[in-house]
């Protein structure tokens, strides 16, 4: 009986868990940066520095930053603790594929819920190649 009790517990659990995809999928909007080895954030109010991230259901991207635009696709790692995107235009323009818009993923998932996305673009740092990322801070748009 406890056996059963438990295993309805972790099914009931699991079924009130959203997948980080269905988490990503909407429009963020960039409040805060924080660079590699550094303790502070920064907060962007520029609004035209601030980047505006939209993830559609169906893999398309759209991006706004610097009162620039782009568009592209967008991906998850197997896990789902990682993100990133190709970018296939920029200010309507194409962009062919290279070595900059080919899939890799390194954006790292540090918090996503149904209000704050906060991820880490991995990068090496420095001559001595020291492994770290910057943190780019996000509030879902209504």
């Amino acid at each position: 009986m406890k056996t059963l009790l438990i295993i309805l517990a972790l099914l009931a659990f699991v079924s009130f868990q959203t997948d980080n995809k269905s988490l990503l999928v909407g429009t963020w909007k960039q409040f805060g940066y924080k660079a590699h080895g550094s303790t502070e954030i920064k907060t962007t109010i520029d609004n035209c520095s601030n980047k505006i991230m939209t993830f559609s259901e169906d893999g398309s991207y759209e991006e706004e930053m610097n009162c620039l635009q782009s568009t592209g696709k967008w991906f998850l790692n197997s896990d789902q603790t990682k993100f990133d995107f190709t970018l296939t235009s920029f200010n309507g323009m194409a962009i062919p594929a290279s070595g900059d818009t080919t899939k890799r993923i390194n954006k790292l998932i540090i918090k996503l819920n149904k209000d704050t996305l906060i991820f880490g673009e991995e990068a090496y740092y420095g001559n001595n190649k020291v492994y770290g990322h910057d943190d780019w801070y996000f509030v879902r748009q209504k």
